[in-house]
């Protein structure tokens, strides 16, 4: 907090407890620092900082575990380097309202891009020196050195906790699940093969009748194919009447 190149009166938190208990309570309380938080289980109550976890912490530090002392070491040298570039080289646009397109379609507008110390210095919330000693420390910044360095950290970051976080990835699944992909490709390359045209068209029809001078009913039902197939077609059903003479009519 030290670090801050302004008074800082209040923070805004998610319901996390890595920052709502009573460690950090009572250290706000000490300096008069007031908090307020979101509401449960809405995440766009913190919209800004959501997006950060993706374009800042997950681009720079990626998905691993870090939980030895040489990883936080890293990851504090990281974030120096991180917060220079982004708050004295990188410039960024805040929505500022609503608008509309030449079809009428609502769009969101923008500021003009400024880089966050710019908006500090805009902000007239610092005195001359301050606002001196930010502009020397900004024109002291080399953005390829920093590029480099951070670079480097990130190398040492992929050697300490890649192999460990993948370990880790993989013992989630459960044991049985190479076994499961196994036998399904082995269900796979024992399926039977499609019948070709020539068998289905090679199917017998088997037809049924009751005895001469009643009522006759015959059914066409597809039976089984010359390969095998177990499609059935739809069964068909023809009633026809006799007549005096033994001739049927439909």
């Amino acid at each position: 907090m030290e670090e801050v190149p302004f008074e800082v009166t209040g923070l805004d938190f998610d319901n996390g407890t890595e920052l709502l208990n009573k460690a950090v309570i009572k250290w706000a309380g000490e300096r008069e620092i007031f908090f307020t938080r979101s509401r449960p289980y809405k995440k766009n109550d913190q919209a800004t900082i959501e997006s950060k976890n993706n374009h800042l912490v997950r681009k720079y530090s990626f998905y691993y575990r870090y939980d030895t002392v040489a990883e936080r070491a890293a990851l504090n040298r990281l974030w120096v380097l991180v917060n220079d570039r982004l708050n004295y080289l990188t410039p960024t646009k805040k929505p500022v309202g609503f608008g509309s397109d030449r079809n009428g379609h609502r769009t969101r507008l923008y500021d003009k891009p400024a880089t966050p110390v710019d908006r500090l210095l805009a902000a007239d919330v610092l005195s001359p020196k301050q606002e001196a000693e930010l502009v020397a420390y900004r024109e002291s910044l080399n953005p390829a050195a920093i590029g480099r360095q951070i670079a480097d950290i990130q190398s040492v970051l992929l050697k300490l906790a890649k192999d460990k976080t993948e370990q880790l990835y993989l013992a989630s699944f459960p044991t049985a699940l190479p076994e499961v992909r196994r036998r399904a490709l082995a269900r796979t390359r024992s399926a039977p093969e499609a019948p070709s045209s020539a068998g289905l068209n090679s199917a017998r029809w088997a037809c049924t009748s009751t005895s001469p001078g009643s009522n006759t009913t015959s059914r066409a039902s597809d039976v089984a194919s010359a390969t095998g197939s177990k499609e059935k077609r739809p069964s068909t059903m023809y009633t026809s009447r006799s007549t005096s003479s033994g001739s049927t009519n439909p």
